[in-house]
């Protein structure tokens, strides 16, 4: 399967007033030569998703934006310069 074909699950903010978080299915991101991609097990809720949720945060975002970047997991798909890192 082409990776493009997968999607997630994502919280996204997708506009700048309070309440504007959905759950999304979103494209699976390609990657580069050097990067890994990562299947998240778990997410934490940090004050920045909070205050994004309420639309009172003091800096500038690009709309949508998906939040939770207080995460762990194990690499899905590595780039194919990484060395030491592998699937799983």
């Amino acid at each position: 399967m082409n990776q493009t074909e997968l999607t997630q699950t994502a919280v996204v903010n997708y506009a700048p007033e309070a309440n504007s978080v959905e759950l999304q299915e979103i494209p699976v991101p390609e990657i580069g030569p050097d990067e890994v991609l990562l299947e998240v097990a778990a997410v934490g809720v940090c004050g920045s998703d909070l205050h994004q949720w309420t639309a009172d945060h003091s800096w500038p975002v690009n709309y949508p934006v998906v939040l939770g970047h207080e995460f762990a997991g194990k690499i899905f798909k590595t780039g194919g310069l990484i060395q030491n890192w592998s699937e799983g």
